[in-house]
């Protein structure tokens, strides 16, 4: 290789913008473990991130069908060739996705099961 390794960073960076990054401890518990890894990208309803057009939410790996998830975090390394101000509207967005995702399901209305509508005595 002719070139400096750092010189080919520069002009990276100078096209596409110099990397920003932040590291996210969001330890869960193992039930929030559990859900997030049945999660389904179906369950993602925003079709924009920061300001960019979600292209495709992958679950697996394209190559061997491992799952992305780690199960002990959910993602905890972000990072934009946009700014720091982009990097924090990511983090803002994902921690909503994430927020929703662990909410509890919406009780249904009507009543269920084996109820005593009289109460006890």
């Amino acid at each position: 290789m002719d070139r400096d390794p750092g010189e080919i960073y520069h002009e990276l960076t100078r096209g596409l913008g110099k990397p920003v990054y932040d590291r996210v401890e969001a330890p869960a518990t193992p039930e929030q473990r559990a859900m997030l890894e049945r999660l389904s990208g179906r369950r993602v309803r925003l079709t924009d991130l920061a300001e960019e057009k979600i292209q495709t939410i992958l679950t697996h790996a394209p190559g061997n069908r491992a799952s992305v998830r780690d199960g002990r975090h959910p993602k905890d390394l972000y990072e934009s060739f946009r700014g720091a101000d982009h990097l924090r509207r990511i983090l803002e967005q994902e921690q909503t996705i994430v927020s929703a995702a662990l909410a509890p399901a919406p009780q249904r209305s009507g009543l269920a099961g084996n109820t005593n509508l009289e109460g006890k005595q």
